[in-house]
């Protein structure tokens, strides 16, 4: 697997690395808020108003990753946030 992400790698051009790592870091960012202010009591629907800092998307999307996979959907940030560092300093993406 490593050679098919060196591969990947070598064909993006550092402008695309800088993207992908921008909006890979937009995503974390976007991703912790939401856990982090994540409430159990949050109403998700048309005309709820929840209390998530992302809004309700934020709070729907925090919901589908604790409902999914608990307390390690908080990896999930950090891994984007890990790749968002690596596109944009030009390192080599390893999976």
């Amino acid at each position: 697997m490593a050679g098919a992400s060196a591969a990947v790698s070598e064909k993006l051009s550092p402008r695309q690395k800088e993207v992908v790592g921008l909006v890979a870091f937009c995503a974390g960012v976007v991703t912790l808020l939401s856990l982090v202010s994540y409430h159990p009591t949050d109403a998700v629907g048309i005309g709820a108003h929840p209390h998530n800092l992302v809004g309700p998307a934020g709070a729907a999307w925090a919901w589908v990753l604790f409902n999914a996979i608990g307390v390690s959907a908080y990896v999930i940030a950090a891994a984007l946030l890990m790749l968002a560092i690596t596109a944009i300093r030009h390192m080599e993406i390893k999976v």
